[in-house]
């Protein structure tokens, strides 16, 4: 605790001494440097220059007061003044703290709070991965024969769905009924014969498609043309409001942005003639007020004025 108390103490003490950045030697020497900064602080001893690590010099001096109260300043104004230019400032301590490398903290030793055991995230630990592994064997078996299970389903289903919409009656029966001999399937309807395969010399069975499946799909078609004519009523409509708005904005740019334009453009068009005008009324008053003696005053103001 004694050595962290000395250490800060002698940090915090207070410099005589004061780094200046941007300084070209090339165009001054140090002695002139060193008596330019005499001129403006009092108590300069000495300007040394300072060097790199590949003993190369730098655009930076290591200057030595005898007050600290200069210094402190100078530092508090962030600038020293030497010949009417400003240089940046830098304390010496502070620089060395910073070339000094700092130690980072040992991150703390990390504990699963699964296993309570230190030396891996909980993510790899052995018995979580287990249950992981057997949890996601579980599921896979589960969706397996879920999927089995959907897939009979749906083949029911659309079997169901075929039978009633494509075929009637049913594949099976049409089959059962046949003979040896290969027969044509005619459709009847209410009112026509309609052959389904090539006509063949045998006798063709007819089979009547019921009343109440002709209504459905009567009233399906029916039902899909009016679905099909409220969209485009509804389409029309929003034609319409869209037409009502393009013609509510031709009107606005007509009445509103137009003159607007055309105004500014009358005003501009009076400034340029007033301009020209004046121009040309003060280079004749110019013209008549010049004389020999005052010929150069007046170039000169005209070519202020211009």
């Amino acid at each position: 605790m004694s050595s962290s108390k000395d250490n800060n103490t002698a940090a915090e003490a207070p410099s005589t001494s004061v780094i200046i950045h941007g300084i070209k030697l090339e165009d001054d020497d140090l002695s002139n440097v060193q008596k330019q900064i005499g001129h403006q602080y009092v108590g300069i001893l000495s300007v040394r220059a300072m060097y790199n690590t590949q003993k190369q010099i730098m655009n930076t001096l290591l200057a030595e007061f005898k007050s600290c109260a200069v210094v402190k300043e100078i530092l508090n104004n962030g600038f020293i003044s030497i010949a009417g230019h400003k240089y940046r400032v830098e304390n010496p301590n502070s620089s060395e703290k910073k070339a000094q490398p700092q130690k980072r903290a040992s991150r703390p030793v990390m504990t699963c709070f699964k296993c309570q055991q230190p030396g891996h995230k909980v993510s790899q630990c052995p018995e979580l991965r287990k249950q992981q592994y057997e949890y996601d064997e579980e599921q896979y078996y589960n969706r397996s024969r879920n999927s089995s299970h959907t897939t009979d389903h749906a083949e029911q289903k659309f079997e169901v769905v075929s039978i009633v919409d494509k075929v009637w009656p049913p594949l099976s029966t049409v089959q059962a009924s046949r003979t040896s001999v290969t027969q044509p399937l005619v459709v009847h309807t209410s009112t026509t014969t309609a052959p389904v395969s090539k006509a063949g010399t045998s006798t063709a069975k007819s089979v009547t498609l019921p009343a109440d499946l002709l209504k459905a799909t009567e009233t399906r078609e029916v039902n899909m043309l009016n679905s099909f004519e409220s969209k485009l009523l509804q389409m029309e409509v929003k034609l319409r409001e869209q037409d009502q708005r393009i013609q509510e904005l031709q009107l606005a740019v007509s009445t509103t942005i137009i003159p607007a334009f055309d105004e500014l453009k009358t005003i501009i068009n009076k400034y340029n003639a007033n301009y020209v005008q004046m121009k040309q009324e003060l280079s004749d008053v110019i013209s008549r007020a010049t004389t020999a003696g005052n010929l150069k005053t007046l170039n000169n103001f005209v070519n202020l004025v211009k």
